[in-house]
């Protein structure tokens, strides 16, 4: 077992936490699933769904985002953060393919 560094750890906790990638009470649930040994990886895969859903979500936009904005398409950027704030999912997925 390899020792990690305490600042880095730290370090990259506290640059993952900014993204807000993951809500505190996920980061606890999985804790307990994972050290509790009558869980499966089931148990561990369905607690960072979450987690993974939102990180593919925000940097998926923020890909079409900055290549949109490299594009000079204004009308189009307006039109996909409008989608994103008012929350029309299919809108949102259809303006973004």
């Amino acid at each position: 077992m390899q020792v990690s560094d305490p600042n880095l750890i730290y370090a990259i906790f506290h640059k993952l936490n900014e993204q807000h990638i993951w809500q505190w009470h996920e980061v606890i649930n999985f804790s307990d699933a994972y050290f509790d040994p009558k869980r499966g990886h089931e148990a561990l895969t369905g607690y960072c769904k979450p987690a993974v859903d939102y990180f593919t979500y925000y940097y998926r936009y923020r890909f079409t985002m900055d290549v949109l904005r490299g594009s000079g398409i204004d009308t189009r950027i307006s039109t996909l953060e409008d989608a994103k704030k008012s929350g029309d999912e299919t809108r949102r997925v259809n303006l973004r393919t």
